[in-house]
């Protein structure tokens, strides 16, 4: 048997359709045609195998910077790596704390933490595909604010929040970020982030970032004056 085992996997046909599985699992991953509970357990499975072409998408075929400056403060970007020596880059870049949205990824910690002074991380897991809820969106501005406020008494340091490609999950925060701490209505928040990174059209859809938005008071639009009905009710059936 292990013999007839060991002449299947010489056979190109084997390989040619192993591949074809594993990539069209990964596409219905993609289009989220997958039971939500396979999610988890499939991102960290796929994180390693695809975070080579990610990478490769991201610093060389993208016309955008792997990690693209929000403001003063906050960047926004793709998994860093300590392979590629990002935790240095960023070090020198300024950044001195880390905002990880990644469930599938702990991000380079001991790189981190080798770094003099060490960068800290805030590391707040949500499954790639699914969106943060309003308690992490508060918990990452908060941790932002808390930054921010070090570096006026230590000096100007930068933060980095990032999930895998830097349009989704990371996006969600620093979109959060741009509602309480400058002020911006969903429509401005929106168009802002849109300028300086690609990022999901509909971020200001989603559910956690209008529940964020009342909590703070943000507006819809520009000369809005709430966040309506339909609105949230329109984004809970779309997550549904």
């Amino acid at each position: 048997m292990a013999l007839g085992v060991l002449t299947a996997l010489q056979s190109p046909a084997v390989w040619v359709a192993a591949l074809g599985v594993y990539c069209g699992v990964y596409l219905l991953l993609l289009k989220k045609k997958l039971p939500r509970t396979w999610w988890l357990p499939l991102t960290k499975c796929y994180f390693w195998p695809m975070i080579g072409p990610t990478f490769v998408a991201r610093r060389f075929i993208s016309p955008q910077p792997y990690f693209s400056v929000v403001d003063d403060v906050l960047l926004l970007g793709a998994v860093p790596l300590a392979c590629m020596g990002h935790p240095r880059e960023l070090h020198d870049m300024g950044v001195r704390a880390v905002v990880n949205m990644q469930a599938e990824y702990g991000g380079p910690v001991a790189a981190y933490a080798a770094l003099s002074p060490p960068i800290e991380q805030l590391h707040l897991p949500v499954t790639d595909h699914m969106e943060p809820t309003l308690g992490q969106l508060q918990q990452a501005v908060a941790f932002i604010s808390e930054q921010v406020q070090k570096g006026a008494e230590e000096g100007k340091s930068r933060v980095l929040v990032h999930c895998k490609a830097g349009h989704g999950r990371g996006a969600a925060v620093a979109f959060a970020y741009l509602l309480s701490e400058h002020g911006l209505s969903m429509a401005e928040a929106q168009r802002r982030l849109s300028a300086v990174r690609h990022v999901r059209r509909k971020l200001h859809r989603q559910v956690g970032l209008l529940e964020y938005a009342r909590a703070v008071g943000a507006t819809p639009t520009d000369s809005g004056n709430g966040l309506p009905p339909f609105i949230q009710e329109k984004a809970a059936h779309e997550m549904l």
